[in-house]
């Protein structure tokens, strides 16, 4: 997993506390490894500081679709 979903979620474009809106993150397609979920899973864990500027807002309902990636069963456990 590159850069983008992180500038995604903790860039200035979205990550401004009126902007926190993302309901659906979707990364299908992407090559996202075991490694890759690892860090989406940190990234994610990171924006239920409210003091971190993320562009989910972790209290309400979200859905992260990571279909069709080679996750594999370590990822996954993420």
């Amino acid at each position: 997993m590159d850069g983008c979903a992180e500038n995604a979620l903790r860039g200035k474009r979205y990550a401004k506390r009126e902007r926190r809106k993302l309901r659906r993150l979707l990364l299908q397609h992407q090559d996202i490894t075991s490694r890759g979920a690892r860090r989406l899973a940190q990234l994610l864990a990171a924006c239920a500081d409210p003091a971190e500027p993320c562009a989910l807002d972790v209290k309400k309902k979200f859905e992260v679709d990571l279909r069709r990636n080679p996750i594999g069963t370590r990822g996954v456990e993420q």
